[in-house]
């Protein structure tokens, strides 16, 4: 039984040895993603209408572009407000937090969370990020959106392997085991993460006025630009002229997530009839 057991132990630490790095597993889940057919050399955007209250935008109506998006975010130490309508931080110096968008140099403005007024595949939006941009040389306003979807976290349980008596199920299990450490992989690579961490961090609703929350420094690490960094949008034009670009729905942490929209009034105006 022994050498049954060293066996077992050997085929484990082999195939966790011989498992692809995070970066691979990631790269090979997103190429597997293949772009949509309304892609155009000649696009016209179009620009929305004022909405009603209760209507929604389905992104996968708006036509999909190559918009090449690049980063150069320094720090932003701030406060975190909620106004009702967003949760919020203002860049002190959007100079020093650039972004080139077709390599046309923007800066950055606002970071901020929303309720969404968009649907993609006819399922509602919860939750939207929203990158503010600003052209210092046009005026032009560029927001870069992100639809986040709420995902819950993946729990690991290991059993007692050696207590397993019969060898076919043991094999069985290792694989299953390690079929959920790639998924939990995937699942922390895949989640978007900027500024708001844990709950804590999010300024309660206070209706009739902004609350200012804590003090926290805007800075997006190397693994967050990996999904913040794209070159495909869904593109449409506000009814204010503003630019607004739309990437795929991104994995966002349900509590957090949660949380934040439990501290958040009616979505954001700017699309909806006075």
């Amino acid at each position: 039984m022994k050498v049954k057991y060293v066996i077992i132990i050997i085929i484990i630490l082999f195939l966790c040895l011989n498992l692809p790095n995070d970066k691979q597993k990631v790269e090979k889940m997103n190429s597997s993603i293949k772009p949509f057919d309304n892609q155009s050399s000649n696009l016209i955007i179009p620009k929305l209408k004022l909405l009603k209250p209760g209507e929604k935008i389905e992104i996968l109506d708006l036509p999909y572009c190559k918009k090449n998006f690049k980063v150069e975010y320094g720090n932003n130490i701030n406060y975190i407000k909620n106004d009702g309508k967003k949760i919020f931080q203002d860049i002190l110096k959007p100079n020093e937090q650039q972004a080139f968008i077709d390599a046309k140099q923007q800066g950055l403005t606002q970071i901020s969370w929303k309720k969404s007024l968009f649907t993609f595949n006819k399922k509602q939006v919860p939750l939207e990020l929203q990158l503010t941009h600003l052209d210092s040389k046009t005026g032009k306003i560029t927001k870069i959106i992100y639809p986040l979807s709420l995902e819950s976290d993946n729990k690991e349980k290991f059993g007692n392997l050696s207590s397993k008596k019969n060898i076919k199920k043991v094999k069985k299990r290792i694989k299953k085991l390690i079929k959920k450490r790639i998924k939990k992989i995937l699942d922390e690579k895949g989640k978007l993460s900027l500024l708001l961490h844990t709950p804590t961090d999010i300024p309660i609703l206070i209706k009739g006025q902004v609350n200012t929350g804590k003090v926290k420094n805007f800075n997006v690490c190397e693994d967050q630009k990996y999904f913040i960094e794209q070159n495909n949008f869904f593109m449409v034009e506000s009814p204010n002229n503003e630019i607004i670009l739309i990437a795929k729905p991104i994995k966002f942490d349900k509590k957090l997530g949660l949380t934040i929209l439990k501290n958040l009034g009616e979505p954001d105006n700017d699309f909806i009839k006075p």
